[in-house]
């Protein structure tokens, strides 16, 4: 995801919504165990982290230990 806000020229205090698609069952739970843990970690909005595509973002397909996942990650307003 950092690499991504990267390619996205996110600022440093930019917030995002992310967007995890798998098909794998241990990503899944990955995700649902320890989202708030990721969403603290890449600046993720609050409640903008989610398993489903976000329509406004280009998906990038990656593969992490050994499964594929789809990423969507986008620039949202942010006013803390």
């Amino acid at each position: 995801m950092q690499n991504r806000r990267k390619e996205l020229q996110c600022e440093y205090t930019d917030r995002i919504a992310v967007g995890i698609v798998t098909d794998a069952e241990p990503l899944k739970q990955t995700v649902e165990r320890f989202g708030s843990y990721i969403a603290e970690e890449t600046l993720t909005a609050p409640g903008r982290l989610t398993t489903e595509p976000i329509a406004d973002a280009e998906p990038v397909e990656l593969k992490l230990a050994g499964f594929t996942l789809t990423l969507y990650v986008s620039v949202v307003p942010w006013k803390p």
